[in-house]
């Protein structure tokens, strides 16, 4: 491992004493870009980046898979299967076959845009929430029955805080209602969806509603009967991975921005990235793919913080959405 800079170990020691570093990754992982842009996704291009990410010269966080489906769509007052279903059902099936950790992705934007009322929007978004999980439960062992799952909103724009995206003020309570215990969409592409607190706040789900709900409502009683909302000092420019991948940001500026503003929880510095790793516009073909996760300026940052850390003497650690949660509640 080459040396690692010099002023960010000392960053890192200036945040001392720190018991570890944790890392880990929420993927919007939706099988489809929203304009139609590049190659139709399916199981094969999947199976191709799980055997890239396996790799053993392979540096970073597991894949947690906040999975969008495109299953189902609503006309004439019902619900109906898409074309696609058959392909999502594969890649369902592959990400069961390697026991990815998997989480829930909804875009909803369209029935705002149209101009519907809140109460048609909810109705229809927690019909949705409801048959996305059955299919999700049926197909992959990622998302058990009964068990705990995490939440990336459609363009960020969680309870409201885009009204030309979301106009759901009582989506933290749906979304509570059905087992979801987290929210992970920020640090937002749409700063204003940001949360005013810079740091992750368990709240009360049951008293959340109205625009930006989350900025409101008071703390939980305990993480275990609360909504979590992440909030970071981290800018969106270096939690994201995609920015990355097109050269956008700079390896060491993302990891400088980690070190130095990553949220520390219980003396654990919480690292928190994001990316659309199969969106087709990043797939060529089943073979090439310039996929964030994968990509020379996310592997170079993430060497870099490896070699911070080493330097540093504190213990890196690599986890899934679902591994962070446990050992959230396990803090209380």
């Amino acid at each position: 491992m080459a040396m690692a800079d010099e002023a960010l170990i000392a960053t890192l020691r200036a945040r001392l004493p720190l018991k570890e570093v944790v890392v880990f990754h929420c993927d919007h992982f939706e099988p489809y870009a929203l304009d139609g842009a590049g190659v139709p996704i399916g199981a094969a291009h999947v199976a191709m980046l799980l055997s890239r990410l396996r790799a053993p010269e392979r540096v970073g966080p597991p894949l947690s898979a906040f999975y969008g489906n495109q299953a189902f769509y609503h006309h004439g007052g019902a619900w109906h299967h898409t074309h696609r279903v058959m392909e999502d059902e594969s890649i369902l099936t592959e990400l069961a076959a390697h026991d990815i950790d998997l989480h829930v992705h909804i875009h909803h934007e369209n029935w705002t845009r149209e101009g519907r009322p809140e109460t048609e929007c909810a109705a229809l978004f927690e019909e949705l929430l409801v048959k996305q999980l059955a299919y999700m439960r049926g197909r992959s062992k990622g998302l058990p029955a009964g068990g705990r799952w995490a939440f990336v909103h459609g363009c960020w724009a969680l309870q409201a805080s885009d009204p030309r995206i979301c106009n759901l003020t009582e989506e933290i309570s749906l979304l509570y209602k059905h087992g979801c215990c987290a929210d992970f969409s920020f640090p937002a592409g749409r700063r204003h969806c940001d949360p005013l607190d810079k740091h992750p706040r368990w709240i009360d789900p049951y008293h959340s509603a109205g625009v930006k709900g989350y900025d409101t409502a008071p703390a939980a009683r305990h993480p275990a009967v609360g909504f979590l909302i992440w909030g970071s000092r981290v800018p969106f420019e270096a939690a994201s991975l995609d920015l990355l991948a097109d050269g956008s940001t700079a390896p060491q500026a993302a990891v400088l921005h980690w070190l130095q503003s990553a949220p520390i929880i219980d003396q654990t510095l919480y690292i928190k990235t994001h990316a659309h790793s199969l969106a087709p516009t990043r797939w060529q073909d089943t073979r090439s793919t310039n996929t964030p996760l994968l990509c020379p300026g996310a592997q170079a940052a993430f060497t870099e913080l490896a070699g911070v850390c080493q330097e540093a003497g504190v213990p890196l650690q690599w986890r899934t959405v679902s591994e962070v949660l446990d050992c959230f509640l396990d803090v209380g």
